[in-house]
């Protein structure tokens, strides 16, 4: 696990791909566990001890997908993060490769959820493109997931 920030309430954790959020019925490494046993090894939390709070992670992101997440060291600051990501006071942007030209502007997600992104490609090489988005809506987890549907994969 690499900590990219971190102060007395949060911290900010680089989540590579492949690595689940959460554990699952798998059992395999995930960033919740990593994330604990780094504060029990530096003494700020106790898993034997009676924690009405397990420290824990504000946003997530796909086993899939590589970047950043904020982990909450206490119930105040998990609280007071869910609220800023809820009210999008705090801005999340992604960074994707398509093949083809994807179109530019808002797009609706698929599957029925309420959601969108804007993507905005700014490079190319051949067939390639990079591309920003910005998530709109409920699941902002899934925003590059939705760029494998039609126009580009």
């Amino acid at each position: 696990m690499t900590v990219i920030y971190e102060d007395e309430n949060i911290a900010v954790l680089y989540k590579p791909t492949h690595l689940l959020c959460h554990s699952d019925r798998t059992g395999d490494a995930n960033l919740v566990d990593a994330f604990t046993r780094y504060l029990a090894q530096k003494g700020e939390y106790d898993p034997s001890g009676e924690n009405r709070f397990k420290p824990g992670i504000c946003n997530r992101l796909d086993r899939g997908t590589e970047g950043l997440v904020i982990a909450a060291k206490s119930y105040a600051a998990l609280r007071d993060m869910n609220e800023i990501i809820r009210t999008d006071l705090l801005k999340k942007e992604y960074y994707t490769i398509t093949v083809g030209i994807p179109q530019s502007g808002r797009f609706t997600a698929c599957r029925g959820y309420r959601s969108g992104h804007r993507c905005r490609s700014w490079a190319a090489s051949g067939q390639w493109r990079t591309c920003r988005c910005s998530r709109t809506g409920r699941r902002p987890h899934r925003t590059c997931g939705h760029r494998a549907h039609p126009p580009c994969p």
